[in-house]
């Protein structure tokens, strides 16, 4: 039994649609017409039993009178008796009685002669109804002259029996053709309606559950058609929306991760999965506006597309500017040509609206082995691609295992960060920046330093990044600023204080600086602010109103790593410093290159124009020292003039003297 109704069940289930509509008009039409039915049964059963029956015993009787007439005129008796007795045979007929004027019974279907008076005056004539019986009495004439009377008591039961019957046969006629219609309706619909609807609701359950790709479809011109018509554009949009970005019309993220499991199911030996992520992007989407960077993004991916149609590789976007890349490679030597030619075509002028914008790309690689799926194969990428961008952007990176050990240092770095400060972990050195004309120190640079008792003495390269990440660096530049603030009456000399972009964008931040002067005794004028030279400086209204604040107060400007990066005269214009800082990336190959000491010699140049003091940074040989000094360089830095110290090596030392 369990097994018939699983089965029945199943059945259902799949063809709901086709049978729930049709047996819904057959059940429907079943109980209509049994309700009508019901009804008409009784008012046909009522209006026999209170007409029929009696119009039946009326002409019963009158076919009966008129035979018993014609024998009594002649007074043949015996006939007479014949005729009753034929006639009582009928099951319906229970009695019939003649009886003459004087109320005896002449003729009679009873086994025994009435023998009491009938008082014929007392009976209605005609038929009449009883509980269980018809009673009809009518007056017999002879020569038309009355003689007697003619009772005859008819049985309801058989005629009600009878009529029941033919009312059965009636109606059991009417249900079957009834069904037999609700049948072919029920066909009709499921050619005609139910069928498509079908469809409809495959598509609909389809799109329900993510299958969007070769769905049914109705032909014709009819409704239905034009809803799956509807219903297939529907599907295929959402397939599109899903599985490609909206802005470039390249696979996303969801089709990547898709395509890429599907290759790796494939147990294809040799594959590669790289991020390819566009340099300075955010400038040229701050400079230039979003909806030209969203042209860049659409024709940077047309040529990846295309590259992807040439090389037979898969390309997709994955978000913001980062687009990624992955397929099969012969051997190591191939897919390094293939990175270097995917760059060389993706990279150089873009034609934007009144605008040409060079591109260049940065490119992490991993190749992946039976045991990435995709996510560790992204992030291995991922770790490629940031170095990269650490070595100066524009690169090509290949991920090793050796930027695993990179990572969980960095990971081990930003847990430990955390709680430095607590525990007294960081530290402030001072180096001098000497005048080389006489010799002499002119003024410190207060520098962080973190020594951690399991990871020992850290680099600042490696942890201050962490620190902008962490949002740790307001509370470290305010630990940075008051014990530079407190060192400058031990040195006695200006001292130089790095303030991040992110401190001086905080509104209390002059505020907290000039505080820290009062309460220390420190006079303005010994404390210089150095800022990165960036274009935010430049962009933003709350860090060129606190720049021009410290100023107002008497903070001398200082802009950093002057020469690379985002360099603007009218930058200089702007700010106003009152020092720059030569980076060290053009001091580092300042002996041999020439390049480089023609700018160093410009930006002297300029900065003379501009009554603006010069500081070169990186100053680690006497050679250098020497080419700086011949290029106009007065005021200098680096482990050849003086490595950074504590603030008591100095205490020590001027103790001494």
């Amino acid at each position: 039994m369990n097994f018939i109704e699983n089965k029945i069940h199943k059945i259902f289930q799949k063809y709901k649609i086709s049978l729930l509509i049709p047996l819904m008009v057959v059940f429907s039409a079943l109980i209509v017409n049994l309700i009508l039915i019901f009804f008409d049964f009784r008012f046909s059963l009522s209006f026999i039993n209170n007409n029929l029956i009696i119009e039946d015993a009326k002409l019963m009787q009158n076919t009966i009178q008129q035979q018993i007439e014609y024998f009594y005129e002649t007074g043949d008796i015996e006939q007479i008796k014949k005729i009753i007795k034929n006639f009582s045979i009928h099951q319906s007929i229970d009695t019939i009685d003649l009886v003459n004027f004087f109320g005896l019974v002449v003729a009679s279907n009873r086994e025994k002669n009435i023998d009491t008076y009938v008082d014929i005056k007392k009976v209605n004539l005609g038929c009449q109804n009883s509980k269980d019986k018809i009673i009809c009495i009518n007056p017999i004439f002879v020569k038309e002259e009355p003689y007697g009377y003619l009772i005859m008591s008819i049985k309801r039961e058989v005629f009600e029996s009878q009529i029941i019957k033919f009312l059965s046969l009636r109606y059991t006629i009417h249900l079957a053709i009834i069904l037999i219609a609700s049948f072919i309706l029920m066909f009709l619909l499921n050619m005609s309606v139910t069928k498509n609807l079908k469809i409809i609701s495959e598509q609909v359950d389809s799109i329900v559950r993510g299958h969007y790709v070769n769905p049914k479809k109705i032909e014709g011109n009819n409704e239905f058609a034009k809803i799956s018509e509807k219903l297939n554009k529907t599907s295929k949009r959402l397939w599109e929306l899903i599985h490609y970005d909206y802005l470039t019309r390249i696979p996303n993220r969801y089709y990547i991760v898709k395509a890429f499991s599907e290759l790796k199911a494939q147990n294809k030996e040799r594959l590669f999965i790289g991020i390819i992520d566009i340099d300075n992007f955010k400038e040229i989407n701050d400079f230039f506006g979003h909806n030209m960077g969203d042209y860049l993004l659409m024709e940077f991916a047309e040529r990846l597309m295309k590259i992807s149609e040439e090389n037979k590789i898969f390309v997709g976007r994955t978000g913001g500017d980062e687009f990624m890349i992955f397929g099969e490679y012969d051997e190591y030597r191939k897919l390094q040509e293939l990175l270097s030619y995917i760059k060389e075509k993706i990279e150089g002028i873009y034609s934007l609206i009144h605008s040409n914008v060079r591109v260049t790309v940065s490119i992490g690689v991993h190749l992946v082995s039976k045991f990435d799926n995709f996510y560790d194969a992204m992030k291995k990428s991922d770790l490629a691609l940031y170095r990269s961008k650490s070595m100066g952007k524009g690169k090509i990176t290949i991920y090793t295992k050796e930027m695993h050990k990179y990572e969980e240092r960095q990971k081990e770095i930003l847990n430990l960060i955390s709680m430095a400060i607590d525990n007294n972990e960081f530290y402030i050195v001072f180096q001098p920046i000497f005048n080389i004309e006489n010799n002499e120190i002119h003024s410190y640079e207060a520098l962080l330093r973190w020594n951690n008792p399991k990871l020992g003495e850290v680099s600042p390269a490696e942890f201050i990044p962490m620190i902008e990440k962490t949002g740790m660096i307001i509370e470290v530049g305010k630990y940075v600023i008051k014990e530079a603030i407190k060192a400058q009456r031990v040195l006695n000399k200006p001292i130089h204080i790095n303030i991040s972009l992110v401190q001086l964008f905080d509104s209390q931040i002059v505020d907290f600086i000039r505080k820290e002067c009062k309460e220390k005794g420190v006079s303005s004028e010994n404390i210089a602010i150095e800022l990165i030279e960036t274009q935010e400086i430049f962009k933003l209204k709350e860090i060129r109103d606190n720049i021009n604040r410290l100023k107002y107060h008497g903070y001398y400007i200082s802009l950093d790593d002057f020469g690379t990066g985002f360099s603007n005269i009218e930058l200089l214009e702007e700010i106003d410093p009152d020092s720059i800082k030569i980076d060290m990336s053009l001091t580092k190959e300042i002996v041999s290159d020439i390049t480089h000491r023609h700018i160093v010699l410009s930006i002297v140049k300029m900065a003379e124009v501009l009554g603006i003091k010069v500081i070169a940074e990186g100053v680690d040989s006497e050679e250098k020292l020497e080419v700086l000094r011949e290029l106009g360089v007065k005021y200098m830095q680096g482990f050849y003039l003086g490595n950074p110290k504590k603030i008591d090596y100095y205490i020590k030392n001027e103790d001494k003297n």
